[in-house]
């Protein structure tokens, strides 16, 4: 009983050693992630202005304006709510400044969220620490789209992992399922898709620690079924451009992910009270959700389009090639070989295997976090993560032969591997900065790995990794590696914000672009404001009505409307551009032509009243300030030779 005693006490003085150093570890990183961040997000506008459109839906929402009925949008209305809630709650407005604050805020929770889930598998304060530096720099391109409710999804996405992360057993469990249910209907209804992918990803790992029965094994397989076949239906139109290569590497991780955890016996953690709870949950927060829509006004019938049915339709305007490299597919079967492999050699050769095994995950982890780094300013990374990683994800289930059986601590490495398989799925049908969204679960994926093979190593190879100076060395160049990496970022971003000028518009004071940037944005500004009550741009570049600080001439607001909005909708716009005295246009032919596909920009009732009723005013890199062509207006435009 003494000894008990004994190791219960250095159990406890160990883990008190380790939060110690977490909490110190987690303190330099949030310091280093919120300078790195402010640096990058203030120093960067994307022209397509994702960021103005959202910022005007959320504007008109807290302004009164009913969700979907009058205002167009194509995200839920949780994403609303959670939007609404600091404006209503503190009286600030909807500006650029706050936006990106908000959105840096919820980047550096995401990747902090994502360190403590991986101290919580692993008690490792150093890979806590790695993995939430790791994801924060995956995470950068959040900064090209600020506002975006992908960061919104990445937090509750890797939040309801956490909550899979603790106490297997009594009511705690019962109160982090409760949560569970919460943040899964609180996806779904902010954006339909990355919450389906959850969802179904959380129902499989759910079915898969439950008591074995018949019912069971059959929900199992058909949810398991579903899931590799999910892709295949979604991406049917578009298999010709390489949409099917992504179907077949996911159904790929899905198959070896199943051969794995056939390996070992099951472990019952869920019963029939654990779904009823997680259910009654999920119903109660999504009622709870749709009445304060509905009680702003919004009508049943235009909820329901908004959240689902619209988005039957959006992948037939907008689309691109997937972005997986042709090689992926053999690289999906030699995958599939090896867990086939695994699973036929496991009892019969075990200390081979299990050689193999740390051979194989210690490749993926720094495979995957070079590939990540390396990927850093472009979409390289996340290409090659999507492409390679994702058939490779099930190495993560692989345990000594002797701890092959499941366990409680299986329940959130199962879950971590479904749903990161799951979330690659959100690329569709254009696959942009959601990349980033896809694939950061990867890097916890591989952060986990080259823990296990630390561990591991010791006990298989003690002649070379037994030595405690040799472990020693090893994480201190890991460390030093990851620091100077980190340093670095820092280093680049500070200079970028230092060497470009400030915007000082409205709302955007503290946002500092290229001085062509400047020029281009201060000359469409003041001209509006000296010449115009309202305007409309082709396509969307709603931030400029922030800047300019007019009021749109109706609700429907959005980037390329010249597809998204339906002809009534653009009709509405006209007609009430022409109850508008003073009224003109800002037109950029380049990003006007991209959202078309190909499609006659004249053919369009908004577009087409554009170009036959106004005429260019002046130009300055390629965006064109235009009047109506009867106006009676002398405007004194800026000049426009800086970068014409």
């Amino acid at each position: 009983m003494a000894e008990t005693n004994d190791f219960k006490t250095i159990a406890d003085s160990n883990l008190r050693t380790g939060s110690v150093k977490l909490f110190a570890l987690f303190g330099l990183i949030t310091a280093w992630a919120l300078a790195t961040g402010y640096y990058q997000i203030f120093s960067v506008f994307a022209e397509y202005d994702d960021e103005g459109y959202l910022m005007m839906t959320v504007k008109q929402f807290t302004d009164g304006f009913i969700l979907y009925d009058q205002i167009y949008t194509q995200y839920g209305p949780a994403y609303y709510i959670y939007k609404w809630f600091p404006h209503a709650l503190f009286n600030l407005p909807v500006t650029h400044n706050f936006t990106r604050l908000n959105t840096l805020l919820m980047w550096t929770l995401t990747a902090l969220v994502g360190g403590l889930f991986t101290f919580r598998l692993t008690r490792s304060a150093l890979a806590a620490a790695a993995a939430y530096a790791l994801t924060f720099l995956a995470l950068f391109r959040t900064v090209y789209e600020p506002g975006h409710p992908q960061e919104l999804c990445g937090f509750l996405v890797i939040s309801s992992l956490f909550l899979l992360a603790g106490e297997k057993y009594g009511r705690i469990l019962d109160i982090r399922i409760a949560l569970l249910g919460a943040v899964s209907a609180f996806l779904c209804l902010a954006k339909v898709n990355v919450g389906i992918f959850l969802c179904l990803s959380l129902a499989i790992t759910f079915l898969t620690f439950t008591k074995t029965s018949k019912i069971q094994r059959l929900a199992l397989i058909g949810l398991t079924s579903a899931a590799a076949l999910l892709p295949f239906v979604l991406f049917r139109k578009h298999f010709f451009i390489g949409w099917l290569n992504l179907s077949i590497i996911v159904a790929v991780g899905l198959i070896a992910t199943l051969l794995t955890s056939l390996i070992r016996t099951k472990k019952t953690i869920f019963s029939f009270r654990h779904f009823l709870i997680i259910s009654v949950s999920f119903f109660a927060t999504a009622l709870l959700i749709v009445l304060f829509v509905c009680l702003k006004g919004t009508m049943p019938e235009s909820l329901l389009n908004g959240v689902i049915l619209q988005h039957f339709r959006f992948g037939d305007n907008f689309f691109m090639a997937a972005p997986i490299q042709r090689l992926a597919i053999f690289w999906a079967v030699f995958a599939l070989a090896i867990a086939s492999a695994i699973f036929y050699f496991a009892k019969k050769r075990p200390f081979e295997t299990e050689i193999a095994e740390v051979i194989l995950k210690g490749g993926f982890g720094l495979t995957v976090i070079t590939a990540s780094l390396t990927g850093y300013y472009i979409f390289l990374g996340s290409f090659l993560l999507l492409s390679f990683a994702t058939p490779f994800l099930w190495l993560l289930l692989l345990k000594p032969f002797e701890k092959r059986s499941f366990s409680a601590a299986d329940l959130p490495r199962a879950a971590l591997i479904l749903v990161a398989l799951l979330q690659t799925l959100q690329i569709y049908p254009i696959a942009g900065t959601q990349m980033s969204y896809a694939t950061f679960l990867m890097l916890i994926v591989a952060v986990l790995c080259l823990n296990d093979v630390s561990r591991q190593s010791k006990i298989l190879f003690p002649q070379i990794f037994g030595d405690i100076n040799l472990r020693k060395c090893l994480i201190i160049a890991a460390t030093l590696g990851l620091f100077c990496v980190a340093t670095y970022r820092t280093y680049i971003s500070r200079e970028i914000y230092n060497s470009q000028l400030p915007l000082n518009l409205a709302g955007a004071t503290r946002l500092r672009l290229p001085e062509k940037n400047v020029v281009t944005y201060n000359f469409l500004v003041e001209n509006i404001k000296s010449d115009c009550d309202t305007f409309v741009s082709m396509p969307g570049i709603n931030s400029l009505y922030f800047w300019a600080q007019k009021k749109p001439p109706t609700t429907y607001n959005t980037t390329a409307w010249m597809t998204l909005l339906d002809d009534e909708q653009q009709k509405a716009v006209v007609e009430s551009l022409k109850t508008e005295r003073r009224v003109c246009a800002v037109y950029h032919p380049q990003l006007t032509q991209n959202g078309l596909r190909e499609r006659d920009l004249s053919s369009f009732p908004l577009s087409g009243y554009i170009l036959n009723n106004f005429s260019v005013r002046g130009e300055i890199n390629q965006y064109r300030f235009m009047m109506p062509n009867d106006s009676l207006q002398n405007p004194t435009l800026h000049s426009s030779d800086n970068g014409k």
